[in-house]
């Protein structure tokens, strides 16, 4: 297997392309900042599966941690705090047999997304659309 051939690739699913619509009409400056990150990760100038990986941070990621009320459904599933961005949130999914990361989600950093059932809902959805496995399987 070529290196090429074991990289991650980076996915966006249609409902965060939509929420990425809604940061740029809300916020324009913090939509360019998570553009320039999300291209960086897209054209593969840095490893997608930094984006799953809680243990990273740099000068653009502050921190990623688990999305502990899915995690525990078994779902791997986390939310990216930028370190030039404070009012929003990126939530990515995983499968390292698909060697596959999606950005599943955007939403504001004060919106309770651990007890929006809407927003589960929609995350358990896309997570299964992408056909990822659960932890454990």
């Amino acid at each position: 297997m070529s290196q090429a051939d074991r990289r991650f690739r980076l996915l966006i699913d249609t409902s965060a392309a939509a929420d990425l619509s809604r940061v740029r009409r809300e916020d324009r400056w913090a939509h360019a900042q998570i553009v320039a990150v999300l291209q960086e990760y897209e054209s593969g100038a840095l490893p997608v599966e930094e984006l799953i990986d809680e243990k990273f941070e740099s000068d653009e990621i502050e921190n990623i941690k688990p999305f502990w009320h899915l995690q525990d459904d078994r779902l791997n599933v986390y939310r990216i705090k930028l370190v030039s961005v404070n009012a929003w949130r990126i939530l990515t999914a995983g499968d390292y047999a698909y060697r596959e990361v999606a950005v599943l989600a955007i939403m504001r950093r004060d919106q309770n997304y651990q007890s929006d059932k809407a927003l589960i809902e929609r995350l358990r959805k896309s997570y299964e659309n992408f056909g990822f496995k659960r932890l454990g399987s």
